[in-house]
């Protein structure tokens, strides 16, 4: 699962990932589009439920910053 938000110049990403452990982790990256900068963080989730509402509350965030979503690839 993907999502791409971009804004002006910035960017922010969601994927997901499956772990070692057995769960999945819900990994965001953003940065700049014109500069090799930039940062991430991982949110461990248990279940899908987790990981759903995570989605739903950054989208949001994303949202009411002004960022407009250009890509999705639900699998």
């Amino acid at each position: 699962m993907a999502y791409y938000w971009t804004k002006d110049h910035k960017y922010y990403r969601l994927t997901t990932q499956d772990n070692l452990f057995g769960t999945t982790d819900l990994i965001c990256s953003w940065g700049t589009l014109y500069s090799n900068q930039g940062n991430y963080k991982v949110i461990h989730c248990n279940s899908q439920y987790e990981i759903d509402t995570h989605i739903k509350r950054i989208t949001k965030i994303r949202k009411a910053r002004g960022y407009i979503l250009i890509h999705t690839n639900k699998a």
